[in-house]
């Protein structure tokens, strides 16, 4: 399996039936990738600085990042 990214990825989560892959970045960014595709499903803005962590909790993507804030996405 290769996913490409244009960041740095600082943590990876697969989804609960492993059909979805979340990365968070250096550049802020938190993706969804769809893994039968290997393309991105959704790309999540929100945090103003490098995104820490990122897990899914249910149906949703909850990150975490440098600028002090949890993000709660809906997937």
């Amino acid at each position: 399996m290769r996913v490409e990214s244009n960041s740095p990825v600082c943590r990876l989560a697969w989804s609960a039936d492993s059909r979805m892959l979340v990365s968070a970045s250096k550049d802020a960014t938190v993706k969804i990738w769809d893994l039968k595709t290997y393309k991105i499903k959704s790309d999540l803005p929100g945090h103003t600085d490098k995104v820490h962590c990122v897990e899914f909790v249910a149906d949703k993507v909850v990150s975490g990042g440098r600028d002090w804030t949890v993000k709660v996405w809906k997937n």
